[in-house]
């Protein structure tokens, strides 16, 4: 019984929520007009147009604006103020310094301070943002894509516009606008062994973890495509010296491959590419051309490579500098979803083949699934329109907020209700329709002494975000420009007989430029000399150049070995490798000694006693006398004689 009542319950309350609010606004503007205009009684009234009877009291009595259309307080800001919020969030996002949830929070609390509506020290929060987003649904939380300075400045307008320009001028030169299945975009994408994990479903205790695979050293692989959605099968790039079929094991049918040290494309690879894996999926009809266009790195520009493919009727385009981003269809819409797909595929096999790790033997039958997926036909041709889009720069930029907010006129009622609130009606046959001047989410001023003090507040919030806003680093700071290769080849096709002598006279000019490497090795009769007074000491090293044993009457000797009376001892003429010469001072006469070549000493260590072989020859002959003094014994004294003489044996050998 119980349950059943519970049961009613919801179902009474599930009722009641969808019969919340089902008339139309015209109705309820329609019996607010015979009430006020016909003398129709309320009740009367709401029973004939189907509207709640409070709703249509509440505003016949005043109480609520007829064009309210949602209950509760208005919004904190108005919604001029909330457009030019939202106008600044766009701009500021479209030039790379956009704000997080905080900062717009923040951002929104010192506008409501600043315009009075708010106190300094009652910010606002994150409920007042999520019926912000309610009222704005454009306002969106997204993660954005890194994009270095260098990027962000090489990509301006005028570069957009010549690029678009070189290319339809291209297109129309060889009939390529009804021929998408004929241009073709070229990229690399780099992946590593160690995958990114995906996000888990875990419960609350303790950190979750998630095995990958060691780092090693980076595949690369080369895709390509047009603009019809037909994908060429993948063509990768490992790291080695030796090719082994057995990479490629489980890869998409036509899959190829090549090697390199780094794993990574240089020119020799990418020339194969274009002549031998590109060539054999992609064949010209006789009197057409291909339009092939990709990035314009130093390994995709080759004088072979440029000759070969205007024989075959090949037009190499290639991109301006540091564009790709925003101009290169695999770029936009392809290897983005690869990386994802990748690191899901590479979870998964983890997961399947636990203890098991990802390297290069299986990383193209992985990495296959994912390029299979993300560089399919609805991605690519996406791709393609997203870049080209034809021809339109204008959708690869929006224009600027700011000139948007500057050509907003202010006084009049430019700013316009999301909702179609009522049928339009004739002013003089309605004379409680208020003038539309401010109209915000609820309702509209109906007192025209507002008009004026809503441009004023106006005013007040265009100060405040100028105050906010920054200008695009357009100006370019007069530098002498460096030439190189990329700036010749930049945003132009390639093949063309005009950019093909030019990137030979630069070839030319570069190559007699070059000037060869000095070796550092330093040859014998220029090597210094070293002086043979050179003092030793006890970490000196010296080099013998002299190659005899010949000194000088007039050498200073009071530095040299005192058992071989030399500054470099004789046995280092049989040393083939360098041989640091150790020196030791004797505590006894003061004299140095070479250690290891004249003494059976081959290392004094520090505070220790040391002594030449001439003094431990006279401590033996001491030790001697005084043991035929005490008359020991014979076996003793024999076997303590033969030790002393054999170690002064070895030192005056």
């Amino acid at each position: 019984m119980h349950k059943r009542i519970n049961l009613a319950y919801k179902i009474s309350y599930k009722s009641l929520k969808e019969k919340y609010r089902q008339y139309s606004p015209t109705k309820l503007t329609n019996a607010y007009q015979a009430v006020q205009e016909t003398g129709l009684a309320v009740r009367k009234a709401a029973k004939l147009y189907g509207v709640p009877l409070t709703t249509l009291r509440d505003r016949v009595d005043q109480r609520v604006h007829i064009d309210t259309v949602k209950s509760g307080p208005d919004p904190l800001l108005s919604e001029l103020e909330e457009a030019r919020l939202v106008e600044h969030i766009g701009y500021m996002a479209e030039l790379g310094y956009g704000y997080s949830r905080a900062q717009v929070i923040a951002l929104a609390s010192d506008l409501a301070i600043h315009v009075g509506k708010r106190e300094r020290n009652k910010p606002l929060s994150r409920f007042w943002f999520s019926n912000f987003q309610k009222r704005w649904p454009k306002i969106k939380l997204m993660k954005p894509r890194s994009l270095t300075s260098i990027r962000a400045k090489a990509a301006s307008m005028d570069t957009v516009q010549a690029y678009y320009t070189e290319l339809e001028t291209i297109l129309d030169r060889y009939h390529l606008k009804d021929r998408p299945e004929g241009i073709y975009n070229v990229d690399e994408k780099g992946i590593s062994t160690e995958h990114t994990p995906p996000y888990i479903v875990c419960t609350e205790e303790g950190a979750p973890q998630a095995v990958t695979s060691p780092r090693g050293k980076n595949t690369t692989i080369i895709g390509c495509g047009n603009a019809i959605g037909q994908q060429l099968p993948p063509y990768f790039v490992f790291a080695g010296k030796r090719k082994m079929g057995h990479l490629i094991e489980g890869g998409l049918p036509g899959t190829d491959y090549d090697v390199s040290e780094s794993g990574w494309s240089n020119s020799n690879i990418f020339e194969n590419y274009i002549k031998n894996h590109f060539m054999k999926f992609v064949q010209p009809k006789e009197g057409e051309h291909i339009l092939l266009f990709y990035d314009g790195h130093v390994s995709h520009v080759t004088l072979s490579l440029l000759d070969w493919a205007r024989e075959n009727r090949i037009i190499l385009f290639v991109l301006p500098q540091h564009c790709s981003h925003i101009l290169q269809p695999l770029d936009i819409g392809c290897f983005g979803p690869l990386q994802r797909i990748y690191n899901r595929e590479c979870a998964t096999y983890m997961r399947q083949n636990p203890g098991h790790v990802i390297s290069k033997l299986n990383v193209c039958k992985i990495s296959c699934k994912a390029y299979s997926l993300a560089l399919s036909p609805e991605n690519l041709r996406a791709a393609f329109r997203k870049a080209e889009s034809k021809l339109k720069p204008s959708t690869v930029f929006k224009k600027q907020t700011q000139e948007i907010i500057q050509s907003t006129d202010l006084s009049s009622s430019s700013i316009q209700t999301k909702t179609n609130l009522s049928e339009p009606t004739d002013n003089d046959n309605n004379p409680k329709t208020s003038t539309n001047c401010s109209m915000s989410n609820q309702r509209v001023v109906s007192d025209p002494s507002n008009c004026q003090n809503e441009i004023d507040n106006s005013v007040t919030v265009t100060e405040f975000f100028d105050g906010k806003n920054i200008e695009a680093d357009t100006k370019k700071k007069k530098r002498k420009p460096i030439k190189s290769i990329s700036g010749i080849v930049g945003g132009h096709a390639i093949t063309e007989d005009d950019v093909t002598d030019q990137i030979k006279k630069f070839k030319k000019a570069n190559d007699k430029k070059k000037k060869p490497v000095k070796s550092t090795k330093q040859t014998p009769d220029k090597m210094p000399a070293v002086a043979l007074s050179q003092q030793p000491g006890p970490s000196a090293y010296y080099v013998d150049d002299s190659g005899n044993d010949f000194q000088s009457e007039d050498s200073d000797t009071e530095g040299d070995c005192c058992i071989c009376h030399k500054n470099s001892p004789p046995g280092l003429r049989d040393c083939l490798d360098l041989v640091i010469v150790k020196w030791a001072l004797c505590d006894i006469c003061g004299h140095w000694t070479h250690l290891r070549f004249c003494s059976n000493v081959r290392v004094v260590r520090r505070h220790s006693e040391f002594r030449c072989p001439h003094c431990e020859a006279s401590r033996y002959n001491v030790q001697t006398m005084e043991l035929f003094k005490s008359g020991g014994d014979r076996k003793t004294h024999a076997s303590s004689v033969a030790v002393m003489l054999a170690s002064c044996l070895f030192t005056t050998k």
